[in-house]
């Protein structure tokens, strides 16, 4: 193999890698019975949004990263947040005395991920072309589940441990840094600048009216999908079914199903057509309904493979649909319309949903009966508005 080839197969694995950081808030979903019930005075639903805070945090860096890149190198703004993440795993195992201080180690993991979502793209699009690029952006779909994997299983054990040790999965961030130091090339920022002008004649006015229809159907979606991580391991204390080290395996579970849902997404698409937001809708129900009929570990283990498979239905649809939508130059700024009303979705799941529920009932199982029939809601809700922008068309 010469010099190039090496080089080249050096890339891959570092991009390859590098996507195994990008579902990283769900590492602290076991240890977030453990942390409530170690800080009492705290409201769950505080506890709850550590998983979702990263996603908050990143959609502010990943405006500023877009364009620092310009400036620094796409280069140099990848390895700075895989640098933080890894961070983390030795900041929050040693200081996580107070939930300020966890609250500041998950915003730098969201400076980690807005400064990597952003970038590893960039990079993979300017190194690959055709069948290798599309090739390659398949199996960063599969490592990304295989990070989330990791980070939830093996983080579930180290928290059954102790829930401090739970931040050591984050150390894994130093291989991609290593390997990028190496094998990512040295773009130069004054080439990528000269692209910039025609990048902000792509302005919002641009969009396609229906572009924020299909953001908002993914805020609505990611604010209901967000109530199983954020309570999962509250249902498995409530339910007596074991130990962190069990939520962990749950939540591995869920992003196998991931998988399995971006496998069978292109024939759902083909079924339903659009109408596949209505059917992710449905899935998570169905999951959500598996789980709260649980008396043992077997069906909440196939309603997080059920809940977990309605995602990889839901987002690439989003995807797919906006960028039918939309023009070419102004597909990219769509796109980051559904991504970040994702986000935010994500993020304002606890705060939303929690405090929704705690008026009528207390336990999770409550939560995820009520989460249930929202989806089904939804479901009919986005079903009537798929209608009506087919017929105006």
């Amino acid at each position: 193999m010469n010099q190039t080839n090496v080089k080249r197969y050096g890339l891959t694995v570092t991009i390859l890698f590098i996507s195994m950081l990008q579902m990283g808030g769900m590492g602290l979903s076991p240890s977030l019975a453990s942390i409530s019930a170690e800080m009492p005075e705290v409201p769950v639903s505080v506890v709850q949004t550590l998983t979702s805070f990263p996603s908050l945090v990143m959609i502010f860096v990943c405006l500023l990263a877009s364009k620092l890149v310009f400036k620094l190198g796409k280069k140099v703004i990848l390895l700075t947040g895989a640098a933080c993440i890894s961070v983390v795993g030795r900041l929050g195992y040693l200081f996580n005395s107070s939930i300020v201080l966890l609250y500041v180690w998950t915003a730098l993991i969201g400076v980690g991920f807005g400064t990597v979502l952003p970038t590893t793209s960039g990079v993979l699009a300017e190194n690959y072309e055709g069948r290798g690029r599309s090739i390659l952006m398949g199996a960063q779909s599969v490592f990304t589940n295989i990070g989330a994997m990791y980070l939830t299983y093996v983080g579930g054990w180290m928290a059954a441990i102790h829930w401090h040790l739970n931040y050591l999965v984050y150390l894994y961030a130093l291989i991609p840094v290593i390997l990028g130091i190496i094998f990512i090339p040295n773009d130069k920022p004054a080439i990528a600048a000269s692209t910039a002008g025609q990048e902000e004649r792509v302005s919002v006015r641009s969009l396609s009216r229906n572009t924020w229809v299909y953001g908002a159907i993914t805020f609505l979606f990611m604010i209901l999908y967000g109530v199983h991580s954020a309570n999962v391991s509250f249902f498995v204390e409530e339910k007596i079914l074991g130990s962190p080290a069990v939520v962990g395996t749950i939540m591995a579970v869920s992003t196998i199903g991931g998988m399995v849902g971006g496998a069978t997404f292109g024939f759902v698409n083909r079924l339903f057509k659009t109408y596949a937001f209505c059917a992710a809708f449905i899935l998570m129900a169905i999951g959500l309904f598996i789980t709260i009929s649980a008396d043992s570990l077997t069906p909440v283990m196939i309603g997080a493979l059920v809940i977990g498979c309605s995602i990889s239905w839901d987002i690439p649809q989003s995807m797919l649909s906006i960028t039918n939508e939309n023009s070419v130059e102004a597909a990219a700024m769509a796109c980051s319309v559904a991504h970040i009303g994702g986000q935010i979705g994500n993020f304002a799941s606890s705060l939303v949903m929690t405090n929704i529920t705690s008026l009528f009932g207390s336990t999770v199982t409550f939560r995820y009966s009520f989460s249930a029939v929202a989806c089904v809601v939804m479901a009919v809700i986005t079903f009537v508005l798929l209608k009506v922008i087919k017929a105006d068309k």
